[in-house]
């Protein structure tokens, strides 16, 4: 397994936490994965992280990204055209 960099690319993760609640009718999906990504590492805090841990975490966040992603596209899908 490789070691990730400290400074993780931009994600859906991280970009449904710009806007988690700028729609109401999406909200109950966008919560549900903000609550299970809330203790995710993120920004400057990963380089505080052990190398070992910080890949255990960023291969969670991608299983977690792979099965939200349907969903969480979808409700952005219908935010964009509100």
């Amino acid at each position: 397994m490789a070691l990730s960099s400290p400074v993780r690319r931009s994600s859906i993760v991280s970009g449904v936490r710009k806007f988690s609640f700028a729609e109401i009718r999406y909200e109950g999906t966008i919560i549900a994965l903000e609550s299970e990504i809330k203790d995710f590492p993120r920004g400057t805090v990963r380089v505080l992280w052990a190398p070992y841990a910080l890949a255990m975490k960023d291969a969670e966040a991608a299983r977690i990204e792979e099965r939200w992603k349907k969903g969480i596209l979808e409700a952005c899908r219908k935010i964009a055209e509100a």
